[in-house]
């Protein structure tokens, strides 16, 4: 398993790769369906998603997205796709492209943010789990009980605190002349 830098490196890729995949072979089929605009957005938001969770940190999910779309935009260009845009002026559509390319870089972050959260989760608690000695992890744990004497003050602090209505059965407090739940008058302790 790769380490350090190398790792670094390598996720970078392995998501930028994610994100020029799915662009790319977005963008050349995006004019066989009837709404262009509807393949369009669901690959920019498929690459984000994608590349977020195999990027694992925000600042490289943004990085590869924006290397893989930019890549794919650039070849598409070169290869003489045609692309989808909002604009009948052919020259604005690199710049549209490249501007939905940086939306998804920022939703790409986002994911990436959630699943750095995720991966940390996990690993502390594998980290916890391998800490624990093969005695503790075979034995269930045990729930110790109050004493006596604890648990008969806490409810004499209870009965002290709180009284009980004798019509509903609600627990109200001791200050208080009314049930508020039933409206009672009378109200007397247990």
């Amino acid at each position: 398993m790769l380490r350090g830098p190398m790792a670094y490196l390598a996720r970078i890729a392995a998501a930028a790769l994610t994100s020029f995949a799915i662009v790319f072979l977005a963008s050349i089929f995006e004019f066989s369906f009837p709404q262009p605009l509807q393949i369009v957005v669901v690959s920019l938001v498929l690459a984000a998603v994608a590349t977020g969770f195999v990027a694992g940190s925000p600042v490289k999910a943004a990085a590869a997205t924006f290397a893989g779309g930019v890549g794919a935009l650039v070849l598409s260009i070169l290869w003489g796709v045609k692309l989808w845009s909002p604009s009948p002026v052919p020259s604005d559509t690199p710049i549209i492209r490249t501007l939905l390319v940086c939306g998804t870089a920022v939703l790409a972050a986002g994911v990436g943010y959630l699943a750095a959260g995720l991966l940390q989760k996990s690993r502390a608690a594998t980290e916890q789990w391998k800490e624990q000695p093969a005695s503790a992890k075979a034995e269930a744990p045990t729930q110790s009980e109050p004493t006596s004497m604890e648990s008969m003050a806490a409810i004499d602090s209870f009965e002290a605190e709180n009284r009980i209505c004798k019509f509903c059965g609600s627990v109200i407090p001791a200050e208080s002349v009314f049930c508020p739940m039933c409206g009672a008058k009378l109200v007397e302790r247990e």
